[in-house]
């Protein structure tokens, strides 16, 4: 057995030292425009070892070359070596360009060999300086002269720590200029735009100092820097200046920093900590997670090991990108921020940055045309953001405008319940007086034996009325405590003697009154309720008598025990939509009588501050409702 597997090593072996069929050469003319060379052209050989030289594979014959079945290879620890013979079958000279795609790895070497010599070579690649002639979007530009019916072959080294793609086309000069200018102009606006959007960011935060803006911007800066450094034109145009090193550190860098960044705008722009604790969690894990994988680089990459670093990181960055979308369709859901602008935009960062992970890992064997999609992609995710950061600006400047006019309208209420509170207190001896009076005629009547039923209903009405003019003058006084005074009361009670005060009114304008509330106990501040019920009322009167409707009606329903809702419903035909959000604004009133427009904003203020709960008011198709809900600690 022993020896059966010794023979049949050797055979394995005797098979590895046959040199594959000649290399089929590529026929070049004058009138060639594009040409590609991809597994159709080319022959690879694996060097796992790394060891193999130029003058090893010209002079040795005993390593074995194969056609290239695919254009993309995951080595990360070999490195691979690629050959293509090029053929000019005219008399004339031709003049082309050998673009070679993604320069993203750490070594890259090109020979062209003439007359099996190397005649001359090329270096490319993130630790090695390079010209700006010689790069164009991740793209090795290496001019080729041919001369008439001369052959080369180009022979082409990739060693890398990420997975390697081998992409080669032969552009004529033409060609070559128009593809210049198509970069140029790409990667001229989606610097242009980048760099607009930042200014304009930076002006919204010196503005409106919100910090979350500041990441934003940040955050631009990072994606473009990568995205720079991923076309390889950092290396070109920076190379000179900064040391290689750096600029590979860095690019390495920014990915996890412009997640990093994402992630701290999203909670502090949607005040996540605050509105969705769980979400807010997440985004934190988050940013710990690529800070840890950002202290790996750190720690991995004086010592050149970047192989399980770049493993971790080409694993992470697409599962940040789902939770970033993630977290993009949960703030959505909970209407923080529904902006469509806001979706698209992440939409389009989540497809843009996905295309990149996937095209720079290897994972997917993309064209070279994937190259363009980064800039034109990240220079629409960074317009929808700004359209969307602009619907969010306008939302904060109505919130501001409606707060100015809240404060404006409570300094409004102040002056007038201050005004108010001085006229009442001169009302205050003229009540005494009168109840004193109806006192003294209760007892004389009662001393001359009297029984008179219709002037005891009169004297009855007569204390009622002096009763709720005590109330409204003890409200104002008492209304600047803001502290409820709790009883225990019954609320069918307390709405009956209400209704027994607007008694006459509700007579005289033959309104039809239709009750659906029944006794409870309740624990809340009966007369601030009475004082709400009472505004209430008399304004519904008011509005039914003013419009005059067929069989005007007034309905007045209550439901809930611990959480009471009152409703307060009418048949006049409603308020005009656009005076929904002003009825209760101070001095606001549409009454023909022009009224003072002090009754409603009075009950929404007892409402929040002696009941602790919330008046409001829509339209049904009968005509308005008031609705009062507040609690009962009963």
């Amino acid at each position: 057995m022993k020896f059966f597997l010794q023979v049949l090593l050797a055979l394995l072996l005797l098979s590895n030292t046959a040199v594959a069929a000649d290399l089929p050469a590529v026929d070049i003319t004058p009138t060639l425009n594009q040409q590609a060379l991809d597994h159709s052209t080319l022959h690879v050989l694996i060097d796992p070892d790394k060891t193999a030289t130029v003058t090893d594979l010209l002079v040795n014959k005993h390593r074995e070359w194969h056609p290239a079945e695919r254009n993309s290879f995951p080595y990360t620890t070999a490195a691979v070596w690629s050959q293509a013979r090029l053929h000019n079958s005219s008399s004339q000279p031709v003049k082309l360009h050998l673009i070679n795609d993604f320069v993203a790895h750490d070594e890259v070497n090109i020979y062209l060999i003439r007359g099996g010599t190397v005649s001359e070579q090329y270096q490319f690649g993130d630790t090695r300086p390079i010209r700006v002639t010689e790069i164009l979007n991740r793209f090795a530009n290496v001019h080729i002269t041919l001369h008439g019916n001369e052959t080369i072959e180009v022979l082409t080294r990739y060693a890398s720590t990420t997975p390697i793609s081998i992409k080669m086309k032969l552009l004529s000069e033409h060609n070559y200029s128009r593809l210049a200018i198509e970069d140029l102009t790409i990667w001229g606006v989606f610097i242009g735009v980048t760099l607009a959007l930042v200014i304009y960011n930076v002006m919204m935060f010196v503005s409106l100092r919100n910090v979350a803006f500041l990441f934003y911007v940040l955050h631009s800066l990072a994606n473009g820097y990568n995205t720079l450094t991923s076309s390889g034109h950092v290396y070109a145009f920076l190379s000179p200046l900064l040391p290689l090193a750096w600029l590979n550190l860095s690019y390495k860098i920014t990915p996890s920093v412009a997640v990093i960044l994402m992630s701290l705008f999203i909670i502090t722009f949607f005040d996540l900590k605050h509105k969705i604790g769980w979400l807010y969690k997440l985004n934190l894990a988050n940013i710990g997670l690529f800070s840890a994988l950002l202290a790996s680089l750190l720690y991995f990459y004086p010592s050149g090991q970047l192989l399980l670093h770049n493993k971790i990181s080409s694993l992470l960055l697409p599962l940040a990108l789902l939770f970033m979308l993630f977290s993009a369709l949960v703030v959505a859901w909970h209407k923080l921020f529904a902006g469509r602008y806001f979706l698209i935009g992440a939409g389009i960062f989540f497809f843009t940055m996905l295309n990149y992970v996937l095209c720079f890992t290897g994972l997917v064997d993309f064209g070279s045309g994937v190259l363009y999609v980064l800039p034109t992609g990240m220079a629409a995710e960074a317009i929808f953001f700004a359209m969307a950061l602009g619907q969010k600006i306008k939302r904060i400047e109505a919130e501001r405008a409606e707060n100015a006019l809240l404060l404006d309208e409570s300094n409004k209420f102040n002056s007038t319940s201050y005004l108010l509170a001085g006229i009442l207190h001169q009302f205050k001896q003229p009540l005494i007086y009168l109840g004193t009076e109806v006192l003294k005629l209760r007892t004389q009547r009662y001393q001359s034996g009297q029984d008179d039923v219709h002037s005891e209903e009169i004297l009855g009405h007569m204390e009622s009325q002096i009763s709720g003019m005590n109330d409204l003058v003890g409200n104002f006084y008492s209304f600047y405590s803001q502290q409820p005074q709790l009883g225990e009361f019954d609320l069918q009670h307390a709405i009956d003697t209400v209704l027994d005060m607007l008694a006459s009114s509700l007579q005289a304008g033959k309104i039809k009154v239709i009750k659906d509330y029944q006794g409870q106990q309740l624990c809340a501040d009966e007369k601030a309720l009475k004082q709400i019920l009472l505004i209430l009322l008399e304004n519904t009167v008011s509005v039914l008598q003013e419009k005059s409707p067929d069989a005007p009606t007034l309905w007045l329903t209550s439901s809930g025990e611990k959480q009471v809702t009152i409703e307060v419903r009418d048949n006049a035909g409603g308020i005009d939509p656009h005076a929904l959000d002003k009825v209760f604004n101070i001095h606001y009133s549409k009454k023909q009588a022009q009224g003072l427009g002090i009754g409603l904003a009075l009950a929404r203020k007892l409402a929040e501050t002696r009941l602790n709960g919330s008046l409001t008011v829509h339209n049904e198709p009968s005509g308005a409702c008031f609705v009062l809900v507040f609690g009962s600690t009963y």
